[in-house]
């Protein structure tokens, strides 16, 4: 079990550079005990799923990077947004490739069935993420919480009640 410390996301003023990273750190910590929970990864097969997904991450990272938007929409020409349009599809087809390629380095690890598992894990622990951090802005903004929202309480996996991060 790991456990998430809303402090280091409750920090007052603009987070620093130190403080930016810690928060990364943190998060990764937390997803990856959350996936090797939710695909009950033995340890053996942690130690060969965990470099092969993590340079998938770093891969589909680097093609979004590519086509990261660098003007506002608003401010583009037509054929700038063309142009941003197509690379948008062809980053998807890459991402379409990436995924299949990465599907069979996975399946040599762990089945199918699992390989489903982790996309759902992943989704789940991006919304469970993204609750968190609303929670926390809204805290942070003077909002006001009905009790039992689940701000600054643990996440946990479905039917684990006491466990998760």
């Amino acid at each position: 079990m790991l456990l998430v410390s809303t402090m280091a996301f409750a920090q007052p003023g603009p987070p620093t550079e130190g403080q930016k990273k810690e928060r990364m750190e943190k998060i990764k910590a937390a997803k990856v005990a959350f996936i090797t929970q939710q695909l009950e990864l033995t340890p053996e097969e942690a130690e060969k799923f965990w470099p092969v997904y993590n340079q998938w991450d770093a891969d589909k990272k680097s093609l979004r990077e590519k086509n990261k938007l660098e003007k506002k929409p608003n401010m583009l020409t037509d054929k700038e947004a063309e142009q941003l349009i197509l690379n948008q599809l062809a980053m998807e087809e890459d991402l379409v490739k990436l995924n299949k390629d990465y599907y069979f380095k996975l399946k040599e690890i762990i089945s199918p069935n699992r390989i489903l598992k982790l996309h759902r894990a992943e989704k789940q622990f991006r919304k469970r993420l993204l609750k968190r951090l609303n929670a926390q802005k809204k805290r942070r903004s003077g909002g006001k919480f009905k009790k039992g929202n689940g701000a600054g309480q643990p996440m946990h996996p479905p039917g684990e009640r006491g466990q998760g991060f």
